[in-house]
């Protein structure tokens, strides 16, 4: 459209154009929040959580059950839950491996330092013998 109107146009038409897609851009943000950070701000300490898989007609039963009980309702697809728990899954496997090389780095560090003063003692004791 900006092009009918000329370089004006053009300009206006493309800072028009930036300007809306950074907000559809925002709200797509918003919308993919995580899974697991939604749950983690939904659910507070002492509070239960439900996690169902179900198949709706209408989310309104769903919905007005769970109004009269005072919770919220969070919906989202089975794919995406079952993907972020996988790469959480993985994440924290990850994280396990890299904690454990990092304890038997600092565990062998330790033993060569211990070793090394058992050397350092012998020799002392071998130069004053000497």
């Amino acid at each position: 459209m900006g092009i009918m109107g000329g370089p004006l146009g053009v300009l206006l038409g493309g800072a028009y154009g930036m300007l809306l897609g950074s907000l559809v851009d925002l709200g797509v943000a918003e919308e993919e929040e995580s899974v697991l950070a939604t749950m983690a701000r939904a659910i507070q300490p002492g509070t239960t959580a439900l996690l169902v898989e179900a198949t709706e007609p209408t989310v309104e039963v769903v919905d007005s059950e769970m109004e009269r009980l005072g919770g919220d309702v969070v919906r989202r697809p089975v794919v995406e839950v079952e993907a972020e728990l996988a790469a959480a899954e993985e994440a924290t496997r990850v994280a396990e491996r890299e904690a454990r090389c990092k304890l038997r780095e600092e565990r062998r560090a330790e033993l060569k330092e211990k070793v090394q003063q058992k050397i350092d003692e012998l020799k002392a004791k071998l130069e004053s013998l000497a």
